[in-house]
């Protein structure tokens, strides 16, 4: 089980609700409300806030390029899209990080459960997002031990010009994508081992959502809201 106390399926339902709303938003009003409802859901999911920085790393060089193509029409306006970005991906990042892999296939094939009835391949779909969200902090922590090995070959991932620095952490990509893919491999042989797909899934807990957990959902439905409508 994950280290979380939230049904997962509430937190799956809490980030497409606030993912939505991150769309609806339009100003930086609605941005600071976005990022603080963020926070919130970092701390209920008891995620380690730091981590939680520093796995949106790679994604910060990505951002710096989409503040860079909207100079033209202004800084600003680039600063914008690229803290929706940034704050879409870290409420993934939040609930990949708090929860099991399969603690994911199961909720998600729960909340799918009713397309079973028009032959929905709902397991095989629940699996896939399962282990592309665990990917996220995997990738991480392949991409530290990248650059840890190659600033002890006195790579300069820090100095430079941005052209230099670009130049220096292609040397980093290019090992992770390709050590993604063995784990990829890997996971696809593990599976087939396991005679993955042979017959219907099934598990030994009977996942039923609590009033609780309705009221979460209602509660944060209900921000959502106030946050889209009003800011």
């Amino acid at each position: 089980m994950g280290r979380s106390r939230i049904d997962i399926r509430v937190a799956i339902l809490v980030v497409l609700l606030y993912s939505v709303t991150l769309f609806w938003i339009d100003g930086w009003a609605g941005m600071a409300a976005c990022a603080t409802m963020l926070v919130a859901f970092a701390i209920a999911l008891r995620c380690d806030v730091r981590r939680l920085l520093l796995v949106g790393i790679p994604l910060y060089v990505l951002l710096a390029f989409v503040v860079v193509a909207h100079i033209p029409s202004g800084v600003g306006e680039g600063l914008y899209y690229a803290c929706r970005i940034l704050l879409l991906t870290a409420g993934a990042i939040a609930m990949a990080s708090a929860y099991d892999n399969n603690d994911f296939a199961r909720a998600i094939a729960s909340l799918l459960a009713p397309f079973r009835h028009l032959r929905v391949p709902v397991d095989d779909f629940a699996m896939a997002a399962s282990i592309a969200l665990r990917f996220i902090p995997v990738s991480y922590d392949e991409l530290q031990r990248v650059a840890s090995a190659q600033k002890s070959r006195a790579s300069r991932l820090d100095t430079g010009g941005l052209v230099v620095r670009l130049k220096a952490w292609a040397n980093v990509f290019i090992p992770v994508i390709v050590g993604l893919f063995r784990r990829a491999e890997v996971l696809a042989g593990a599976m087939d081992s396991r005679c993955y797909g042979a017959g219907p899934r099934t598990s030994l807990q009977d996942l039923s959502l609590r009033p609780v957990d309705v009221l979460c959902i209602a509660f944060a439905a209900l921000c959502c809201f106030a946050v889209g409508y009003f800011l």
